[in-house]
């Protein structure tokens, strides 16, 4: 009598019972498992965890009212229990905090279990004479691998279960229950892109100087700042010091020469801006200073940063031509590799990510905007990895405007590529002693400055 492939049922009560106290816990659990259901040795509990990862992945809040409702949807709730089955799953564990403990126990569990069955397999082909001694390893080896990487990607899902979520999701949009992207807080891009989607690489790209980081800082600020939502930022440019000075001149309106160089505010108004520190107290904009980094380095800092927090803004970079490849090869390697590896953690862990990218020389000799996308420096895979491309250049004033509006800090934006949406352009005011970003019609005819210049001393 051979024994009982290993197993651990109330491991996997356990995740299911800590996904229903907290949905947001699926995350982690999706990050350890996967999306597949087979990980799970009981089938009720692998069907139960299917669904689950169907409605976070639809954004649907998960609870035992939702779950049930869905799996009886489904024509599935007999199969796992019924309804006092899921309702029990609750009494698993006391609180959500541990799911990645119990999680990786159902994982070793799987993969115990995936050693025996590929052992097995290779065995029985061994006893064939006939069967190739080279080729039984060799797949022998590429099975225990998949097991060793935890290789559980690419399940399928078949149409009737997939389009009842996207519509669901749909009408919860139109309800304004869930946002269609989110907003950067720039409206006249935020109508063509329609925000900044989870899973979706958006790219802000410009020359130098021309005001891709300040477009970054003003998300951060509407975003982590005002929304009080987390943002990760990975700073490969510069100090962290610099970022927070920016952001602290766009909240407070100050010139942002007067608080990082050659003066300092006049008592006042210094005291106005420290006053201002209370504003940052609940908010979880957190900061990755490194001169250079490898998307394995930052993998590692994105999944922590996922995990010890809920309902994620977004992830930004600046810029992603700093980072370096995992491997020497040729720059341009590097940049394909980096690019595909960022769009592939947008997606692992559900949330937009807004790099920042430099454009080369010859985009200052474009004419037409929607060009500039083939301007990207280090080659064509960044624009081709990329959901969306806003391309930022120096343009002139709109004609008619009456002189008020200065036309060194015009600023034009295109949609050059928007994956599924329709693409656009526009001008900007770009206010660069504040840093602020704006509509031109935001543009008062004579910006009145947060203090006197008296009040300024060098």
């Amino acid at each position: 009598m051979q024994p009982d492939p290993p197993q651990n049922i109330e491991a996997e009560r356990s995740v299911l019972g800590a996904i229903l106290l907290n949905g947001d816990a699926a995350e982690v659990a999706v990050e350890t498992l996967g999306p597949r259901s087979d990980v799970f040795y009981s089938n009720p509990h692998g069907t139960i965890y299917k669904t689950m990862v169907g409605m976070h992945a639809a954004d649907v809040p998960i609870d035992v009212l939702t779950l049930i409702t869905r799996l009886g949807k489904k024509g599935k709730l007999e199969d796992v229990g019924g309804a006092s089955y899921v309702a029990d799953l609750t009494s698993a564990v006391p609180t959500s905090a541990n799911i990645e403990h119990y999680a990786r126990i159902v994982l070793e569990c799987h993969r115990l279990r995936g050693i025996i069955e590929s052992a097995t397999k290779a065995a029985s082909l061994a006893f064939h004479s006939d069967t190739d001694s080279a080729e039984i390893m060799e797949e022998l080896e590429a099975s225990l691998t998949a097991l060793q990487h935890n290789d559980l990607q690419g399940e399928q899902f078949t149409l009737d279960a997939i389009v009842p979520e996207v519509i669901e999701n749909r009408c919860r949009i139109v309800e304004g229950k869930v946002e269609p992207g989110l907003l950067m807080g720039v409206r006249s891009v935020d109508e063509v892109t329609q925000g900044i989607n989870k899973g979706d690489l958006v790219v802000c790209a410009a020359r130098p100087g021309v005001g891709k980081t300040a477009m970054l800082m003003n998300a951060v600020h509407h975003i982590g700042v005002e929304r009080k939502l987390p943002v990760l930022i990975f700073s490969l440019e510069m100090p962290r010091n610099q970022l927070v000075e920016r952001i602290l001149s766009i909240h407070n309106k100050i010139c942002i020469a007067d608080i990082k160089h050659n003066g300092f505010l006049a008592q006042q108004r210094l005291g106005t801006l420290a006053s201002t520190a209370g504003d940052f107290t609940d908010t979880k904009v957190s900061i990755v200073d490194a001169s250079t980094m490898d998307i394995t380095e930052m993998r590692k800092h994105a999944r922590r940063w996922a995990r010890e927090n809920e309902q994620l803004g977004f992830i930004g970079i600046d810029y992603l031509q700093l980072m370096r490849g995992q491997s020497n090869r040729k720059r341009v390697e590097e940049i394909e590799e980096t690019s595909r590896g960022l769009k592939a953690l947008a997606k692992e862990l559900h949330v937009p990510i807004l790099a920042l990218a430099q454009l080369n020389r010859m985009a200052d000799q474009e004419k037409n905007p929607y060009n500039l996308l083939s301007h990207m420096k280090g080659g064509g895979s960044i624009e081709e990895d990329a959901d969306k491309v806003i391309v930022l250049y120096p343009t002139k004033a709109p004609k008619g405007d009456g002189g008020e509006i200065d036309p060194n800090n015009v600023l034009g934006w295109c949609v050059a590529k928007h994956r599924g949406g329709p693409v656009g352009m526009g001008k900007l005011y770009f206010e660069k002693s504040t840093q602020q970003v704006m509509e031109l019609s935001e543009v008062e005819q004579e910006p009145e400055l947060p203090y006197s210049e008296d009040e300024v001393l060098f």
